[in-house]
């Protein structure tokens, strides 16, 4: 179950699930985002799905306030019992989702924190998730393979990567090169700048693949607020 809105906030949630699964067999996935699950009548509403999809992209509260910007009545450390709280009652399958952004939960101290948190969670799945798609604000950069993977290492052999993220760095010809730096620009226009940070990549190297790209035609710059940025071409 997805669509506008947290499910967890409709009343008839128990009613809706169970409905669905009148009039198919299709197993019911819920997303939530979590928050209220420490409460005992969604945790009951939620029983009779097949699989539940929590998130949790912090166990710090500075980062949650952070990266989730949450209403100021939520607390992280209740929300993390209820999480807690479901595992015990839940007994089917609880895929919990994390959204990695770069320099913001991405840190050491923040991955262990996670990690601890998991391990009172007790999820079937992790799933490690990062921006793919052009975010609201502009410093959410997404992280690459390499750096997801070693968070999923961390993570353990529950912990799997689902993000659309370009493969690992380094081991790739030009080619993959290209195609990873025009992967960014596609999401929305970038700096030279932006793309060596996102990829972790010398400036001079992504010049150099930015000057291909450009003669091949599939992107070109534009000068905005005195930077220059590069945007994926329109075919007409």
């Amino acid at each position: 179950m997805s669509g506008s809105g947290e499910p967890t906030l409709n009343q008839d949630l128990g009613k809706i699930i169970r409905g669905v699964q009148n009039l198919t067999s299709v197993p019911v996935a819920v997303l939530t985002n979590g928050s209220l699950l420490w409460m005992k009548e969604v945790r009951d509403d939620l029983l009779d799905a097949d699989v539940v999809l929590p998130s949790l992209d912090a166990a710090t509260p500075l980062i949650f306030e952070h990266i989730n910007r949450p209403c100021p009545s939520l607390n992280l450390n209740q929300i993390i019992s209820g999480l807690i709280q479901f595992r015990k009652e839940f007994r089917k399958q609880i895929w919990l989702e994390i959204v990695f952004c770069r320099g913001i939960n991405d840190g050491s101290e923040e991955v262990e924190a996670l990690r601890k948190a998991i391990e009172r969670i007790n999820p079937d799945r992790i799933q490690l998730n990062t921006p793919v798609r052009p975010p609201v604000e502009e410093y959410a950069y997404p992280l690459v393979f390499d750096q997801l993977e070693k968070i999923r290492r961390t993570f353990g052999d529950r912990a799997e990567i689902i993000s659309e993220v370009a493969g690992p760095l380094g081991c790739g010809d030009d080619a993959d090169k290209d195609a990873q730096i025009f992967e960014l620009i596609r999401r929305r226009p970038c700096t030279a700048e932006d793309i060596s940070r996102s990829l972790e990549m010398n400036l001079n190297e992504v010049m150099k693949h930015l000057s291909r790209l450009a003669e091949k035609g599939a992107i070109h710059h534009r000068m905005h607020q005195h930077h220059c940025y590069y945007e994926k071409t329109l075919v007409s």
